[in-house]
């Protein structure tokens, strides 16, 4: 089956996504910042570091992967949330 308008296959879920995440970023930096309340500037800088570090990464594997539709997009909105609730999970089991 052909979709008529691919923008839409991509967008949709795409918005989707993005409204959840606003509603969880800033309340999870906010939170991430709260320890280091005496060097904020520096922890912003940092977190803004990897932020962008992560996004080349990212894209580089993303165009890497030869293929002519959202596939690829659609394993990394997938897998980057997970990896990062694991590696949570193992930090936070460390822990205690």
């Amino acid at each position: 089956m052909k979709c008529e308008s691919p923008i839409l296959v991509i967008s949709i879920p795409v918005a989707f996504f993005y409204s959840g995440v606003s509603f969880v970023l800033s309340n999870s930096v906010a939170q991430a910042f709260t320890p280091f309340g005496h060097i904020a500037g520096t922890a912003a800088a940092l977190y803004g570091c990897l932020q962008s570090l992560g996004a080349v990464i990212t894209g580089y594997i993303s165009s890497i992967v030869l293929n002519n539709n959202q596939i690829p997009l659609a394993i990394i909105m997938i897998s980057a949330p997970t990896l990062s609730w694991l590696i949570y999970t193992v930090l936070r089991l460390n822990k205690k």
